[in-house]
């Protein structure tokens, strides 16, 4: 009985999800980039939801909804718009990059980060592509900076992370385990969402950061008592009055 009501509760959750909550994220981000950008980022959202529609570009929120899904699994049409836009247009020469790095800094230092556009917007306007939700990876960021160089560039950048977080995580995991266990989780997010913008990298790999310095202070100063039961058998016989276990 149980199984059956967590079934129907897990069911709904999806058909909501699926139905109505995918969709009205999807509209909310046509109206967005429709709109253009004032500056403010908050009165941005403010014009999208007071101007909200179901039909925008005359299509219905199913219908936008499913093209939006069709196109997400089309990643390299937007590195092919950009190096074709590149036979006239010159490389943006890092901004592409530099505008993902923008998002790891601190409120406190850069308050107004939040004014500006994602990067996946940032490329669209200097390529004169209309705004509209792309799908994002960072070969599109390397070819909009160095062109097709700076997408095999963003091959090597985004494989000698993964190489080096793996490599931590090994080396902090007899003492940090369950820090190793977050690392080892950032380097599957990386590998499995490869549609994501860069900023995503750089952002976990700040709280990784800030997160690792804290655990091995604590490591420091609460130690993990050791027990003479869950010792190795080498060194407990070794102190046993028993002539044979010595």
């Amino acid at each position: 009985m149980l199984k059956a009501r967590q079934l129907a509760t897990w069911s709904a959750v999806l058909i909501v999800t699926g139905l109505a909550l995918f969709p009205l994220f999807i509209r909310m981000r046509e109206i967005y980039y429709a709109n253009g950008t004032s500056g403010d980022a908050f009165i941005d959202i403010y014009n999208a939801a007071s101007g909200f529609d179901w039909e925008v570009r005359g299509l219905s929120a199913d219908e936008e909804y499913s093209a939006n899904v069709a196109q997400r699994s089309l990643i390299i049409r937007f590195v092919c718009r950009i190096i074709e836009s590149q036979e006239q247009i010159e490389p943006m020469y890092g901004k592409a990059l530099g505008s993902s790095l923008m998002w790891v800094l601190p409120s406190l230092l850069y308050a107004k980060k939040h004014n500006n556009i994602q990067t996946e917007q940032f490329i669209q306007l200097h390529h004169g592509h209309p705004l509209e939700d792309t799908a994002t990876t960072w070969p599109a960021i390397g070819c909009a900076d160095f062109s097709v160089l700076g997408g095999l560039l963003a091959g090597v950048l985004v494989g000698s992370v993964l190489f080096a977080l793996s490599r931590l995580a090994d080396a902090i995991a007899p003492k940090l385990p369950f820090m190793s266990f977050l690392v080892i989780g950032a380097v599957v997010n990386f590998s499995v969402f490869v549609e994501e913008d860069a900023s995503l990298i750089w952002t976990i790999l700040r709280s990784i950061f800030i997160l690792l310095p804290i655990a091995i202070s604590y490591s420091a100063l609460f130690p993990k008592k050791h027990d003479a039961r869950t010792a190795p058998t080498h060194l407990v016989g070794a102190h046993s009055e028993n002539p044979q276990a010595v």
